[in-house]
């Protein structure tokens, strides 16, 4: 039987908010500046707290995952402009799920 999703609050949330901060706040706009996590991440500040606990404390993963961070860092900087723009829309498309389920592809 089907029946309507309804959303649930869950701390969840809060880990797609700092994914989102990454694309758009730090990736899309690596064209100009050099990876430096106090810059880049300035404008989210529980993000930066938890990157500079990683990048300091050295838990299992942290160097896999900031490694990784950084990798797609530096290969958005060789992107232009259209290449990010087509990546934010396939980004934004992918996290759409009401729309994808809705075969509203906007």
């Amino acid at each position: 039987m089907l029946f309507p999703y309804v959303f649930v609050p869950h701390s969840m949330d809060k880990m797609q908010g700092y994914i989102d901060f990454i694309f758009y706040e730090v990736w899309s706009k690596a064209k100009d500046q050099e990876y430096d996590i106090d810059m880049l991440f300035s404008g989210c500040d529980d993000l930066k707290e938890l990157i500079t606990e990683l990048h300091y404390n050295k838990w299992d993963g942290a160097d896999f995952f900031l490694k990784g961070l950084q990798l797609v860092y530096e290969d958005f900087k060789t992107l232009d402009d259209s290449e990010i723009n087509m990546l934010k829309l396939w980004y934004r498309s992918n996290n759409s799920i009401g729309l994808v389920c809705a075969n509203d592809l906007q």
